[in-house]
């Protein structure tokens, strides 16, 4: 009887794991540079020229960053949900911004500070 009932326990917590990790792999994961959001979360907007070298957020802050290349500018909006303060790359957060290196400081929010 023991045999069965450890049996039955180690089936369903396999089953319960399997589970658990399709679930969580269909969930993108945040990263550790912020989050893409929506448009109704902007905060307000940071201009990136070309001749842009670094730009300063508040950590949690919602920015519509408008990147200008030449006569285009691109669009993305981004929440700066980041793990810690240390200064990134910007294009490790936002891979499509190619071989740009725009330097992200990321300052206290109020919500680190309760």
């Amino acid at each position: 009887m023991k045999l069965i009932i450890q049996l039955a326990m180690t089936a369903s917590f396999a089953l319960g794991s399997q589970a658990f990790a399709q679930s969580s792999a269909a969930t993108p994961k945040a990263s550790i540079f912020g989050t893409p959001a929506s448009t109704a979360e902007v905060e307000r907007t940071i201009e990136i020229l070309p001749t842009t070298r670094w730009i300063n957020v508040t950590r949690f802050e919602t920015v519509r960053l408008a990147i200008r290349d030449g006569n285009e500018t691109k669009y993305v909006i981004w929440r700066f949900d980041t793990l810690s303060f240390t200064p990134f790359d910007l294009s490790q957060a936002i891979p499509s911004l190619g071989a740009r290196s725009i330097k992200v400081f990321v300052g206290a929010s109020h919500l680190d500070m309760s």
